[in-house]
């Protein structure tokens, strides 16, 4: 047997044919979501865990392949591949020696090592990245495969070493850029909110792909394009490529069948509408475009229009949902709160029936909104913020 077959052999039985610990890094205020999410996709019986920093679940590589493809509210995922314990440099680089790498990594691949240490006697992290770096690259050159020609030995491989009390945990990056990153659009806007959370958000608000959406203050359409997604059954991640892609284990034809049913699932005769406008005839231009480029102008429909002169633009009832300027970007905390209540009335006197959500720096008790209002915390951009939604009575 070759050295070429006989590693080959060994990835089969080590890394495609076993179950894996998985963590799934979500952020703040969409955990439930993401776990919701994950439990639907994996299917009944199996056990999502709620960790710190995300979630955990085990799995196949193939269901990595899956959960990267589908979940559209994690951030990451990481795929376990050792833990072990070492109190000096010593033990710290025997165990980085000893650690199979040709079964995860090629020789050719960059490695980007992400390291923190806490509660624990090697703390410097700087010379802990060398160490595993070093100790990764030897094995590799003697031991490892190569990248095959049509792969990109640019692509930069993440791993993630987690030292606390002495335990290290080394992990592999199955996603490579943030899941955000859906390869649909790259106009910005004021303050432009995750992909991810948007798609958090719709949720969180009720959206189901099928009522129609009004997003008033699109801004660079995070929800106008998370909305449309939903609607056609795209996968959050049809349009880009993942880390694993690349990885020695990475069979094409089991990606390739479960892209192909992901197809099956799209819808391309939905009745959706996504209504989108904004004050800006720039970003609105910037809209129009991206959502041509990316097969959406059949969904959105973007015009320039203040968001107080807008009416329900469909007799169909669905969500209108607002990321308001706030806080720096408005100037003044009582501007912001006077907004978000010139909002609740504009919608309590022209949206009867609708659902509505709003992107609030303050909880409902701050901005005195009526009682039937529902509230839910999250972070964006380094703050604390809150959904504020519910059903027009």
């Amino acid at each position: 047997m070759s050295k070429a077959d006989a590693l080959e052999k060994r990835i089969k039985r080590n890394v495609t044919a076993r179950q894996h610990r998985f963590f799934v890094v979500v952020a703040p205020g969409l955990v439930r979501v993401c776990r919701d999410e994950l439990e639907r996709l994996l299917g009944p019986g199996r056990t999502v865990d709620e960790v710190d920093g995300g979630l955990e679940f085990s799995g196949t590589v193939s269901e990595a392949y899956l959960a990267n493809l589908h979940v559209r509210t994690a951030s990451r995922i990481i795929m376990r591949i050792a833990s072990f314990t070492a109190t000096d440099f010593k033990t710290l680089e025997k165990k980085a020696k000893d650690l199979p790498w040709e079964l995860y990594l090629a020789k050719n691949q960059p490695l980007k090592v992400h390291v923190t240490a806490t509660k624990s006697r090697l703390h410097h992290t700087g010379a802990i990245d060398q160490r595993i770096r070093e100790n990764a690259y030897l094995r590799l050159e003697s031991e490892g495969p190569s990248l095959s020609s049509e792969d990109s030995a640019a692509d930069i491989q993440n791993l993630f070493v987690r030292n606390i009390h002495d335990r290290f945990d080394i992990s592999l990056d199955s996603s490579g850029d943030l899941l955000y990153m859906r390869g649909l659009k790259n106009q910005g806007g004021r303050a432009p909110m995750r992909e991810t959370l948007a798609a958090g958000l719709l949720v969180l608000a009720g959206y189901d792909g099928r009522m129609p959406l009004l997003d008033p203050m699109c801004g660079s359409g995070s929800f106008s394009f998370e909305a449309a997604m939903m609607a056609k059954n795209i996968p959050p991640g049809w349009y880009r490529n993942f880390s694993f892609q690349v990885w020695p284990c990475f069979r094409e034809g089991a990606y390739r069948y479960a892209r192909k049913q992901a197809e099956e699932q799209i819808r391309k005769d939905t009745q959706a509408k996504v209504f989108a406008s904004d004050t800006d005839p720039m970003v609105c231009d910037a809209l129009k475009g991206a959502s041509k480029t990316a097969g959406f102008a059949d969904i959105i429909q973007v015009r320039q229009a203040d968001v107080f002169d807008l009416y329900p633009p469909c007799d169909e009832k669905g969500l209108v949902i607002v990321n308001p300027p706030y806080g720096l970007r408005l100037g003044t905390e009582a501007g912001s709160k006077r907004m978000i209540r010139d909002l609740f009335n504009l919608f309590g006197n022209r949206f009867k029936g609708w659902r509505f959500a709003i992107v609030s720096p303050f909880d409902k008790a701050a901005v005195k909104v009526p009682g039937f209002v529902r509230q839910h915390g999250f972070f964006h951009g380094g703050l604390k913020l809150f959904l504020l939604n519910g059903v027009i009575p």
